[in-house]
């Protein structure tokens, strides 16, 4: 695996705020602060699958004896969509504010990933 930059793939654009005042053209790394794939993986799987499940129970507990199978899968399609809304409307940061920041030098270099 190669540690140039100029190989990685190009994704979606991100603004991050200049704190090591590098120049157009100067070789420069982005780091993610510890902790934000975790919040992110939360915000995005764990939320929806707990608002399913809540649903779900939701649903069969309100149902009577013929229709809990259809209230049952209402109430997860709800409680998942519920969830997924809420998560990503209440997350901790908004795409104007990622929690990035850039690092030059012997840091960029080393490849180290934050260990």
């Amino acid at each position: 695996m190669s540690s140039d930059f100029s190989e990685a793939p190009i994704g979606q654009a991100v603004r991050v705020r200049n704190d090591v005042d590098a120049r157009p053209g100067e070789r420069v790394g982005v780091r993610v602060d510890d902790g934000v794939p975790l919040r992110a993986a939360l915000v995005a799987y764990v939320w929806p699958v707990v608002g399913v499940v809540v649903g779900a129970a939701l649903g069969t507990v309100a149902a009577s004896s013929g229709s809990t199978d259809f209230l049952a899968g209402l109430g997860a399609i709800a409680g998942g969509f519920a969830a997924a809304v809420l998560g990503r409307r209440h997350s901790t940061w908004s795409s104007r504010e990622l929690p990035l920041r850039l690092e030059r030098g012997a840091e960029v270099a080393s490849g180290d990933c934050g260990q």
